[in-house]
């Protein structure tokens, strides 16, 4: 799959077909922002940055059970945390229904995207937010 200014094209139009005025908005920012880095630091990697920030929010407002059913569907994994939230699963849904629309078979660009919500989870869960809030407590007791 060659990722060119046309296919940018026809996925970003397609994409803002999909999303909110406001989530439009949103994914341009994400797509000037993506480039500048790409360009940055993986010019080579510039057109498929690109293409990831146009499609990475396109069922970022379906509801849970349409992502989840959706998921299943297509034999997407899921794991127990995007089960229990299934926001998590928008990017990796978005890379498939991209995938369907426009003929895509990139497995880096569909396991980074599938990867993101689960990671950015990570990042929150109930004990980090116990041991920070613990740690505050702890530096506002000592004297």
């Amino acid at each position: 799959m060659e990722i060119n200014p046309a296919l940018e094209a026809q996925v970003g139009a397609w994409a803002e077909a999909q999303l909110s005025p406001e989530r439009v908005t949103h994914v341009r920012g994400v797509v000037t922002t993506a480039a500048r880095l790409a360009a940055r630091y993986a010019p080579q990697e510039t057109s498929r940055v690109r293409l990831a920030a146009w499609i990475h929010d396109v069922a970022k407002d379906w509801d849970d059970a349409r992502l989840l059913a959706y998921a299943e569907a297509q034999h997407l994994p899921i794991t127990p945390t995007e089960r229990e939230v299934p926001l998590l699963l928008h990017g990796a849904v978005s890379y498939a229904l991209a995938a369907e629309r426009f003929d895509l078979d990139d497995p880096l660009l569909r396991d980074e995207m599938a990867a993101a919500g689960p990671e950015r989870a990570a990042r929150f869960s109930w004990q980090r937010a116990a041991r920070e809030t613990l740690s505050v407590y702890r530096s506002i007791m000592q004297p």
